[in-house]
């Protein structure tokens, strides 16, 4: 239990706690609009709803049952959607982690700009990632991809829980036109911030790897070039 409470940052408590609070607020809206209809016809108060319970005696629980919404939300989305993920690539592709497109792309790219010589085939760019990124956190120097993961992870959550939010706002009895504007291009800012924060954290993986290990880099491309030799 140590071990797990060690693993996990503020970054990520509040990461789940965010997105858990959404989509607890917005099931309770959605069961509060139902509970609401249920009164006028029954002719009950409207302080019998779930939301004034909540608001008014609950603070605590509803914190409690955020934080641990947010958790199973995450692992149902990284369960559905990673790496190794059986559904279509082209379609869970923008949801996977470690893309192995995106991964080659930034590896060309910070090649090209260093003018660094390491011939590296396509079918082993994710395989020389992977040890570079094991390398830097072995040794605790991965700076702040950890807060880039977080940030993306977040960002992938609320694309998911984005259009249950949406529901909620509907029948709390917000303008439909507006809901669907809004909600639009927050996903579309979701995907960008999530786009970003992948490219940034591979490329920073191979820059760091690169100048905390030249050694290694320039051993790994002696060998390439030997080999083809």
């Amino acid at each position: 239990m140590e071990k797990l409470f060690e693993k996990l940052s503020l970054y990520d408590v509040l990461t789940s706690l965010f997105t858990g609070s959404i989509l607890v607020w917005s099931l309770l809206v959605i069961n509060d609009h139902i509970l609401q209809c249920c009164c006028q016809c029954c002719q009950i108060s409207h302080s019998c709803t779930y939301i004034y319970i909540i608001a008014k005696h609950y603070i605590g629980q509803f914190i409690f049952i955020s934080y641990f919404c947010g958790l199973l939300w995450h692992r149902l989305v990284e369960g559905v959607f990673n790496a190794d993920c059986k559904v279509s690539s082209y379609i869970a592709s923008p949801f996977c982690r470690n893309q192995s497109s995106l991964i080659k792309k930034q590896f060309r790219k910070f090649v090209e700009l260093y003018s660094i010589e390491r011939n590296v085939e396509d079918d082993n760019i994710l395989k020389e990632y992977y040890n570079s990124y094991y390398r830097l956190m072995n040794e605790d120097k991965l700076g702040n991809v950890p807060t880039l993961e977080a940030s993306s992870a977040l960002a992938k959550d609320l694309i998911f829980a984005l259009p249950l939010f949406s529901t909620a706002l509907y029948f709390n009895g917000n303008c439909t036109c507006r809901i669907i504007l809004i909600s639009l291009l927050i996903e579309i800012a979701l995907f960008a911030i999530r786009y970003s924060c992948e490219s940034k954290i591979h490329y920073l993986i191979w820059e760091q790897d690169y100048f905390l290990h030249k050694g290694q880099w320039k051993k790994s491309s002696s060998l390439s070039q030997a080999s083809k030799n």
